[in-house]
């Protein structure tokens, strides 16, 4: 098989990234967060919650397709930095794939748990423990954004595609690293009160504007006809 049936694929992979995290982003904010509240065990089942968790999970699947196809295309501006945005955008699509499926499939469990009264309070811990395959969003958003900064100084030498892709990546990059903080500054509630603005304001803008925008975008530069 020849890379440039990989950078094909590579590509749609990618515009599937942009539009799993432009469809995350629209529901978890019409759905979730300013959808009804519900008690946690009828939040765990909502359609808003497993849907999201399933998006992820397939985000995390077409990234690492995606990841590869960059490396291919960005390799000649520093094989050295290609590599490293590399490792950070495969262990970031692992781990925020992986933090999905495992949400999607955990929930129906924990919401067996609240049925049972003397073991509402137990439910109550395990949910807001961190994931353990993820924990505060570590690979999601933290190597994520790291991988974007490097993604973003690669594509500025890079002759044939546009600085301003260049400049999208660098903007996701931040916002990424912004969600991570405060993710682990909040800490589920129980750490710093104004931290979780550092991801309740980045984060539908990530999800709904930047991100689609870099991964459809540079998905489409990877087309033949691109």
């Amino acid at each position: 098989m020849q890379n440039s049936s990989l950078t094909r694929w590579g590509g749609l992979a990618a515009i599937g990234v942009g539009l799993c995290s432009l469809l995350y982003g629209v529901l978890y904010v019409a759905l979730i967060v300013l959808g009804p509240k519900m008690s946690p065990p009828d939040s765990l089942l909502t359609f808003g919650s497993q849907s999201t968790s399933l998006l992820l999970g397939l985000s995390g699947l077409l990234g690492l397709v995606a990841t590869v196809a960059f490396f291919e295309k960005l390799r000649a501006a520093g094989e050295g930095w290609a590599r490293l945005a590399l490792w950070f955008g495969m262990f970031s699509a692992l781990l925020g794939g992986l933090h999905g499926w495992s949400d999607f499939v955990r929930n129906p469990a924990l919401a067996r748990l609240y049925d049972q009264s003397n073991l509402a309070s137990v439910a109550d811990t395990i949910i807001a423990l961190p994931s353990p395959i993820d924990p505060r969003g570590i690979g999601t958003f933290g190597l994520a954004g790291l991988g974007m900064l490097v993604l973003g100084a690669l594509i500025a030498k890079t002759s044939d595609l546009p600085r301003n892709l260049a400049t999208v990546a660098r903007i996701g990059g931040v916002l990424l690293l912004l969600i991570f903080i405060g993710t682990v500054l909040w800490a589920d509630g129980y750490g710093l009160a104004f931290a979780r603005y550092l991801f309740l304001i980045p984060g539908p803008v990530q999800s709904i504007i930047v991100g689609p925008l870099f991964y459809i975008w540079f998905g489409l530069r990877l087309q033949p006809s691109a």
